[in-house]
Formats: structure tokens, C-alpha cells, sequence
């Protein structure tokens, strides 16, 4: 993980020369809303799930974010968190732009072995990640993102499967559609 970071990490700074080339219509006060497909990771769970984001750019290049992802249940256990995270978007050519993420998280985890034993955990945490953004047109665009999502706290345990799941750390990777008003 340290290394895809480190290079999540290099990436971004190579790019930060060509970052203001190509300009875009989003304002301070403007407003996104967006879905998105997700594909949360955690051993030995992959669960596949929805979510929704709303998006305010406090200026030009700085934006909150606000987000919900639900995921669907498998081998016993589901989840969902809700995010809050800031985004400083790199403006780069042909309308694409990447942006660093860094918020907070609570995620949420079930695990329920169909009456026999169940358990249900919660936990605060930190995200760090990058996105790559397309614009379509002016108002609509395309997204993709990978989160890390930490916590250290012990969840979920399996009780006699021998499996013990926590909700965090997390890998969140998704991709979505966005219209900014």
C-alpha cells in the first residue's frame, strides 16, 4: 500500500506543472451532485455497492464533499459509510482534472450468519485518496476514484467461522457521474 501511495503520490506532483493550462466553468458557490459505482475491499470480504455525493466548491479549486455508499451484502457481512471529504482539483488538459482527497469517514459494518450469530460495529476513521475527473460538457462529468479508508478498530468478529472481519481499513475504489449547477 505505501508504494501505490508513493506513486499515487509522485504522480500528482509531476502533474502540478501543466495544472492551470486548461480552465474550467466550475465557480466558488457552485453546487455537484453525483452516484457512483462502488467496490469496497477488505479480507476476505469485496462487497459491491451505491452511493451518492453531493459536492460544493468553496473556491475555484478547493471542494467539500459529502458522501453516502451502501454496499451489498456478501459472505455474511455488509456495509455503508458516510464521508466528508475536501478536494483540491488539478486543472489539467482536455478537460480532465485530478484531485487529491483527504476527509473523515464512519463506516459501518454488519456481519449476520442467518439467525445463528450476528454482530454489528461502527467506527470513525480517515480517508486519503486520489481522483481523475473528465468533463462531458460544461455542467456534467465523468469520476473515478480510489479511497483509503483508515481505522484500527477490531470489528465483526465471525464468532465460530474462524474469520475475524474488521470494518476498517477499507479500500474504496468507484466510478460515477456528476452535474455540477
Amino acid at each position: 500500500m505505501k508504494k501505490i501511495f508513493l506513486l499515487f503520490s509522485m504522480a500528482l506532483l509531476s502533474l502540478t506543472a501543466s495544472a492551470y493550462d486548461y480552465e474550467t466553468e466550475a465557480e466558488s458557490g457552485d453546487f455537484a451532485l453525483g452516484i457512483n459505482l462502488d467496490n469496497g475491499t477488505r479480507n476476505p470480504v469485496l462487497n459491491w455497492g451505491l452511493g451518492a455525493k453531493l459536492q460544493f466548491y468553496a473556491t475555484h479549486a478547493f471542494r467539500l464533499e459529502g458522501s453516502f455508499n451502501g454496499f451489498i451484502n456478501r459472505r455474511h457481512v455488509n456495509f455503508w459509510d458516510v464521508n466528508l471529504n475536501l478536494h483540491y482539483v488539478f486543472y489539467l488538459k482536455e478537460g480532465f482534472s485530478l484531485y487529491p482527497i483527504a476527509g473523515a469517514t464512519f463506516m459501518h459494518g454488519h456481519y449476520n450468519d442467518e439467525g445463528f450469530y450476528s454482530n454489528r460495529e461502527g467506527c470513525f476513521g480517515l480517508n486519503v485518496g486520489v481522483g481523475l475527473q473528465y468533463d462531458i460538457t460544461e455542467h456534467l462529468y465523468v469520476m473515478a476514484e480510489g479511497v483509503y479508508k483508515y481505522s484500527a478498530k477490531r470489528c465483526l468478529d465471525d464468532f465460530d467461522g474462524g474469520h475475524d472481519y474488521y470494518v476498517g481499513p477499507r479500500v474504496n475504489i468507484s466510478v460515477g457521474i456528476a452535474y455540477r449547477f
